[in-house]
């Protein structure tokens, strides 16, 4: 592996295709900036179409003051 590569290993599993979960390596190029795990998730969803992402929108809890 270059020292510009950036190799992840990724927990996978199917029900529909796979009889156990397994885990799976990528290997990207390492972005030039620091980046987050949602970040790095969309850029192996750009190599990977079986990848997916799912977003919970949390609310903040409101205060009532009394």
């Amino acid at each position: 592996m270059s020292s510009n590569a950036l190799e992840i290993s990724m927990y996978r599993y199917n029900p529909e295709q796979d009889k156990f979960p397994y885990m799976k390596k990528y290997t990207i190029e390492k972005p030039v900036r620091d980046i987050m795990v949602l970040d790095l998730l969309h850029l192996l969803k750009e190599s990977d179409d079986t990848i997916s992402v799912s977003y919970t929108h949390l609310t903040l809890p409101t205060i009532y003051s009394v």
